[in-house]
């Protein structure tokens, strides 16, 4: 009583189990799914660059405090830093080197503004915020290429359950032949050849079982791919193979396919960077600003001979000549329209490849479409056959099989009126799903997955 009660609580959760529906497979993959994730974080990424497009208008203020402590022996006439782009000059000569040495310091603040770039930067923000539609219309594309291939996914693996259903019936029937044959080949009623025919059909059967699960578990593991999900035996809902949907048109354009969204918005993507490489060729009008502050220990009637210094730290670092700068530069590379020749090819090439590409995919979608309407209107065709399909070869079967114990038939015509009946089961199973996965194609190439998903929810 113990060993019954605990079997019954192992058996009750099973039987509890509801039915994975097609919506929630969606609704699961759509939330977990890592390539998702992965566009997500390049949406935000395009919307940071777009950010800092923006950003990057604002001036350059630049505040720099130098503190030093050296000599003034030098001479006379202008001198290049090394690695710098200017001119210095250095203090008054001495007769002979000397080593008089003082505190000094600089105190600078900046200011470099491009105050107008004849549409430079605003073409960079452009094609940022170009960046960050198409990294958008790429995310809706992935959601909307996903959700159709959860969904694709569902009915696939509906259907290679089924078949591993029917593939177990085909063994009882065959199993069950077998046994007949083999009490009649006792008693001497059907040759030997009989019962070694059956016994094959039997291991082939048993064949198909194992063909049948193994295409059962890999669409299986298929599925719980998509939903990012430990690979698990799922218990799917069956109301697809005895119900059809009710409406195959829709009201919606190839425009509105997230996948030509896309592709649209990667051609305005590459037509923004041809604008910024056509543009990065203009000259820029700069404000420019400073105010110098400057610091000695030296006097201002310094000499080497005089020795008018203070090695004071205080001395050296506390400001007592100032200057300041106030302009506009414009400034050119002359040499920019002979450098951005390649860049402008590229970038006009980008343009057409992209038009191309477009162009390409909605060819595609328009085959897709005509293709879905005519599995629509064949499927719709097999709908209606296969009751009658099933029932003639399930009559077809009993009368062989019962001739055949009669010895009124041979066990060839069994077995094809066996093999008849798989394929009647077989085709039953899929009849209703291929209905689902046609409509469910026509809703890819329309762009409206609520066709299906609508359709998908009722009861």
């Amino acid at each position: 009583m113990l060993i019954f009660a605990f079997a019954l609580l192992l058996v009750a959760p099973l039987a509890r189990a509801e039915p994975l529906r097609l919506e929630e497979a969606v609704s699961r993959a759509l939330s977990r799914y890592r390539s998702l994730a992965v566009k997500k974080h390049e949406l935000a990424a395009a919307e940071a660059r777009a950010t800092g497009a923006r950003d990057a208008y604002l001036p350059d203020v630049t505040a720099a405090a130098q503190q030093s402590f050296g000599t003034v022996n030098g001479a006379f006439g202008p001198q290049t830093p090394i690695g710098l782009q200017g001119i210095s000059s250095a203090g008054p000569t001495a007769r002979e080197q000397s080593w008089n040495a003082a505190f000094g310091a600089n105190y600078l603040l900046a200011v470099n503004w491009e105050l107008f770039t004849f549409g430079r930067v605003d073409s960079r923000i452009d094609l940022a915020d170009a960046s960050t539609r198409r990294a958008k219309a790429d995310l809706e594309q992935e959601k909307f290429v996903h959700g159709v291939r959860v969904a694709s996914a569902y009915p696939d693996l509906l259907v290679a359950t089924q078949v591993a259903r029917v593939a177990a019936s085909n063994l009882e029937r065959a199993a069950s032949v077998e046994s007949s044959v083999e009490a009649r080949s006792r008693t001497g009623l059907v040759p030997e050849v009989d019962l070694s025919t059956a016994s094959a059909e039997v291991s082939r059967a048993r064949l198909a079982v194992v063909d049948a699960r193994d295409r059962e578990q890999r669409l299986a593991t298929q599925l719980a791919i998509y939903l990012d999900a430990p690979s698990a035996t799922f218990v799917l809902d069956e109301s697809y193979l005895s119900r059809a949907p009710a409406r195959f048109s829709t009201a919606a354009t190839f425009a509105n396919n997230p996948q030509l969204r896309f592709q649209a918005a990667r051609i305005d993507e590459a037509e923004a960077l041809a604008r910024a490489a056509a543009r990065s060729i203009r000259p820029g009008l700069n404000l420019v600003g400073a105010y110098h502050m400057r610091a000695s220990g030296f006097e201002h009637d310094y000499t080497p001979a005089s020795g008018r210094y203070s090695t004071g730290y205080l001395d050296g670092i506390l400001p007592d000549r100032s200057n300041f700068i106030v302009g506009l530069t414009l400034s050119w590379n002359l040499m920019s329209p002979i450098k951005n020749r390649g860049p402008n090819a590229a970038a006009e090439e980008t343009v057409a490849s992209a038009r191309s590409e477009q162009a390409l995919v909605e060819s595609q979608l328009q085959n897709q479409m005509a293709l879905a309407d005519t599995r629509i209107e064949n499927m719709l065709e097999f709908v209606r056959e296969v009751p009658r399909q099933l029932s003639a070869a399930e009559a077809a079967y009993k009368q062989k099989k019962a001739l055949y114990d009669n010895g009124l038939a041979t066990l060839v015509e069994v077995q094809q009126t066996l093999y008849a009946l798989s394929h009647a089961e077989v085709d039953r199973s899929a009849a209703y799903v291929g209905l689902w996965q046609a409509l469910l194609q026509k809703a890819a190439a329309a762009g409206d997955f609520e066709l299906f998903s609508s359709q998908a929810r009722q009861p």
